[in-house]
């Protein structure tokens, strides 16, 4: 099994698709490579209909746009701390075999007022 984390995708996008191309048994040219980077950035991702379903009333956007920023980490404008903590909890429990480490900050924004250490120290 082949993890592929958003963050090593923005840290390094070319050493991801050369891994995921040595995964399915399928090595790539570095030109190649190239290509794939290209057409899989998100602004272009974004602009291209057949990779950005926004326009498809099969879907509700409501709530989202179907692509939404593109950033590492966005979701600590939508999780409270509580909910964060609850979500390594309950990784922990269920995916501790998995051997899948994730290397992300856990202070900074939590939306207004809802930062980690100020949680955790009052």
């Amino acid at each position: 099994m082949l993890f592929v984390k958003y963050e090593d995708l923005h840290k390094d996008p070319h050493m991801v698709v050369a891994r995921v191309a040595q995964f399915l048994g399928r090595p790539l040219s570095p030109q190649t490579v190239d290509t794939v980077v290209k057409h899989c950035r998100f602004d272009n991702m974004k602009a291209n209909p057949m990779t950005n379903y926004s326009n498809d009333d099969r879907f509700d956007f409501n709530q989202s746009e179907f692509l939404r920023t593109g950033t590492v980490a966005n979701w600590k404008k939508f999780f409270l701390v509580i909910n964060s903590l609850d979500f390594d909890r309950i990784y922990a429990e269920r995916m501790q075999a998995s051997g899948l480490q994730f290397d992300y900050d856990r202070t900074g924004e939590f939306g207004a007022d809802r930062d980690l250490e100020d949680y955790c120290f009052r």
